[in-house]
């Protein structure tokens, strides 16, 4: 179980929302520090990081996706 599946669950649970209507999401939005880019034990992405303020567009962006397409999957 990842980190995002095991964080979901209480809080469905304390809702009294079944978790099989929740989906977990991680974004990586990957370092800077070349330590842990190397270290091979590391699951991020390989790449250099998303820079500091490029980070709320990217979250907003994923959020309005999200809300859009809940939008089409609500019933």
């Amino acid at each position: 179980m990842g980190s995002s599946t095991g964080k979901v669950q209480l809080p469905t649970a304390a809702a009294g929302v079944a978790p099989a209507h929740s989906l977990p999401i991680s974004l990586d939005v990957s370092t800077n520090n070349a330590a842990l880019v190397a270290n091979l034990r590391c699951k991020g992405l390989r790449k250099p990081g998303t820079p500091r303020d490029g980070r709320f567009p990217v979250l907003l962006s994923t959020a309005a996706a999200i809300a859009a397409a809940g939008k089409h999957l609500a019933t």
